[in-house]
């Protein structure tokens, strides 16, 4: 886990910053991004996501202040693609670079809202939940994690609930573990309605996480992975891999197919490395 690496530092200092305020947001842009987006027009899609994001939590807006109740405004950080090399979340803020790509906003940007409603949850449900908001109305979560789930590719939700478990694992099974989790939440959702979901940080800030998700849905986290794998498996014949290229990106099935190649030969090599080290008899 010690490579893994998710604060990058240094990257808000030093630079000149254009700044553009929202009734949510103070958004600052870096001379690259500003150059590469149009700030104002950035700032507007920022508050139609964060509406999109408030929908799913069942947020209700204050007209008088034409504001939801998430706390101060957030501060949002957008980079240039050279400084800043992925998303992140932190007490201070977002940090984005400038892809262009809705998805991907939305996507940090439902991190932020989240850690202001419901608290800070572990990456099961933390990146469960950006991932299936920043893609509404897709099942493409839902479909590659049954293609994964029918080619025994994915680790157990009881052994990635925690942090550590989730990043421990995350070397092997990263092609598929983010949408893993946010099929898992999708699931939540659609079955137990969002109040279950918005209660886990109160439950996971007084108990163990296995404990506190039994006390929010009234059933074991294992029993919940039975039940969401039978709901995957009811509707595969809906949840069909993709084998075209969709909007620019490469079709689901060939890196699915790639990914799947790839953790069985690593599963295998380490099998059979294990069975080099054993004694022999």
């Amino acid at each position: 886990m010690s490579e893994l690496q998710f604060t990058q530092e240094g990257i808000r200092e030093g630079k000149a910053w254009w700044v553009q305020e929202t009734p949510h947001y103070v958004i600052l842009f870096d001379e690259a991004a500003r150059e590469l987006l149009q700030p104002q027009k950035f700032a507007t899609q920022a508050e139609t996501r964060l509406r999109q994001i408030a929908g799913v939590l069942g947020l209700n807006k204050d007209n008088a202040a034409r504001r939801y109740p998430i706390g101060e405004k957030i501060i949002y950080f957008v980079h240039d693609r050279a400084t800043c090399t992925h998303g992140n979340v932190d007490v201070g803020g977002i940090d984005v670079p400038a892809t262009g790509r809705a998805w991907f906003y939305r996507h940090e940007e439902s991190h932020a809202v989240l850690i202001r409603v419901v608290g800070a949850l572990p990456p099961l449900f933390n990146e469960g939940f950006a991932t299936f908001v920043e893609q509404p109305g897709s099942t493409r979560h839902h479909r590659i994690t049954l293609a994964a789930l029918r080619q025994n590719v994915l680790p157990s939700l009881l052994k990635i609930v925690d942090a550590e478990g989730f990043w421990r694992h995350w070397g092997t099974y990263s092609p598929f573990m983010y949408s893993q989790a946010g099929s898992f939440v999708e699931y939540l959702f659609k079955r137990f309605g969002r109040g279950k979901f918005i209660s886990l940080g109160m439950k996971f800030s007084r108990s163990p996480v296995l404990q506190g998700f039994r006390q929010a849905y009234g059933m074991s986290l294992a029993h919940a992975e039975v039940a969401w794998h039978g709901y995957l498996l009811r509707r595969r014949r809906a949840l069909p891999l993709l084998t075209r290229i969709v909007r620019g990106r490469q079709s689901d099935s060939r890196w699915v197919r790639e990914a799947i190649w790839t953790i069985k030969n690593q599963k295998a090599e380490e099998s059979a490395a294990a069975d080099a080290d054993k004694p022999r008899r």
